[in-house]
Parts: structure tokens; sequence; C-alpha cells
């Protein structure tokens, strides 16, 4: 038993010393090539458009409107993907989920006596409209130094979105 402590403890500083030579020698500068990119946000809401003297004819009379649609503000969702082909080139998919919410409002400027105006501007003054939008991307990133500690990068990516809501169709339901 005596002479199995010191083999042991030589062993164990054997092995102490191979070990930073190993790890040395595994080290391949190994960089991520697919970047999986999951993020969330808020946008906020702004005018879209306003008509400040809409002529309404109902026959022989004439009312001005005021209309105004704007966006509420309202979250996002993006799903991005990146791979790099090199160190220093890479391509990007891109997919974000928009909850689009319009808000209209109408007031009767001048009126003429028309009852049918008034039920116009009511129906349509308040009135929210809601849809789930989707923006998809592609593109090329161009990385200067991908290994150090600050990477520079140039970006260029396009895209398309679609939404079920028209920004200019404006409808009014009356009884």
């Amino acid at each position: 038993m005596g002479t199995l402590m010191p083999t042991r403890l030589a062993l164990a500083c054997l092995a102490l010393l191979l070990v930073p030579v190993a790890a040395h020698a595994q080290a391949t500068r190994d960089e991520s090539r697919l970047v999986f990119t999951v993020g969330g946000g808020y946008a906020f809401g702004n005018d879209l458009w306003k008509v400040p003297a809409q002529p309404f004819v109902d026959g022989p009379l004439v009312d001005i409107l005021e209309l105004e649609r704007t966006l509420a503000n309202t979250w996002t969702a993006t799903l991005a993907v990146t791979y790099f082909k090199s160190p220093s080139l890479g391509f990007t998919l891109d997919g974000t989920l928009i909850n689009l919410q319009q808000n209209d409002s109408c007031r009767l400027l001048s009126g003429s006596g028309s009852p049918v105006a008034p039920a116009v501007c009511d129906s349509i003054d308040g009135r929210t409209l809601s849809a789930m939008s989707a923006a998809f991307s592609v593109g090329a990133i161009y990385r200067v130094a991908s290994r150090a500690v600050v990477s520079p990068y140039v970006r260029l990516q396009g895209g398309l979105f679609f939404g079920a809501l028209s920004s200019t169709l404006l409808t009014s339901e009356y009884d």
C-alpha cells in the first residue's frame, strides 16, 4: 500500500501537465455558422392620413366631413435565421408578425340638414380595424473582422409585406 500512493500522485501530476497541451491542441477557432434569432418588439402608432375637408353629397345637400386614420401602438414578433457560408459572408432570412390595428375618426364640420351625413360619420367615428400582418425578407451580410471582439458588418436586405387591411379604403354602414 505504501508504493501505490506515490504512483497515483505521480500519475495525477503527469495528467495535470498534459491537460493544457491537450486543450490547446483541440482549439480550432471554430465559430458558429448557423445563427437563430428570436425577437419581440413594440411599434408605436402614428397618423396615417387625414382629409380635412371631404365633401359628402346627399342629393342637393352637401356636408363637409373631416376624416382621419391612425395606426395604433402594437406588438411584433420576429424569427431570423442567418447562415455564414464563410467567416465573412452570410445569408439571412427573416419573418416578422405584426398585429396591425387602424383607428378611424370622423367629424361633421358643416351640416346642410342631411339626415344621412351624421349617420355616416357616426358609423366611421371610433371604428377599429385589426388584422395580423407578416413581413418576410432575405439578404446578405458581410463581416469585416469575424473573429475580432468587435466585428463591423454590412447588411443588404429586401422583402415583402403582406397585410389584410387597406390603408386607404374607408367605408360606412348606417341605418
